[in-house]
This record gives structure tokens, C-alpha cells and sequence, in this order.
């Protein structure tokens, strides 16, 4: 899931992440809007992160895992869109509050 997530999106998701979003997939008609959050840092997973895509996911330079990580390897593509948003109540009704 990892590796076709990165190559449909580029976005680079950790594994409970991507099975997170691939279970999307199957939810509903396709007309309905879903959220997932992600968790985890793909950096916390190397070894899963690195034979998905090629390459390995920088630690954070801080060393902390805010979620606030720029993780994208290029513009949206087709299908579904990702925002990163910071890791607050906040933040998350503000995503929800534009899906209305």
C-alpha cells in the first residue's frame, strides 16, 4: 500500500497509515468524504519505508514527530488529496469544517 500510495499521491504514509487509507478505497459509493488520520512518522519505519519506495524518509531535524513534516514528493495527483495539518483539535475542525 505504501508504494502505490506514494506513486498515485506522493505522499509517503507510514504502514498503519496507508492501510488506513487503502481502506478508504472500498468505503461507500465514492461521492462520500472521508478523513484518516495518520499517526506516525514514516521515518519511524525505515526498513518498511525504504523497500516501498527506494529511499529512505529523513528523521526530523528536531528529532520530534509533530505531524507539521512536509512528506510530499509532489504535487496532488488524481484521486484522493492529503493534507498535512498540525496535530490539534483545532487544525482537524478546521479540515472538517471545509468538507461541509
Amino acid at each position: 500500500a505504501i508504494r502505490d500510495i506514494y506513486a498515485e499521491t506522493g505522499e509517503i504514509l507510514d504502514p498503519q497509515s496507508a492501510t488506513a487509507f487503502r481502506a478508504l478505497d472500498g468505503y461507500g459509493n465514492g461521492s462520500q468524504t472521508a478523513i484518516f488520520l495518520a499517526t506516525g512518522h514514516p521515518a519511524k519505519f525505515p526498513r518498511a519505508i525504504t523497500e516501498a519506495i527506494g529511499s529512505p524518509v529523513m528523521m526530523p531535524h528536531d528529532g520530534h514527530f509533530s505531524g507539521e513534516h512536509h512528506m510530499r514528493r509532489q504535487p496532488e495527483a488524481q484521486g484522493a488529496s492529503m493534507h498535512m495539518i498540525p496535530p490539534t483539535a483545532a487544525a482537524l475542525t478546521r479540515i472538517i469544517t471545509t468538507l461541509k
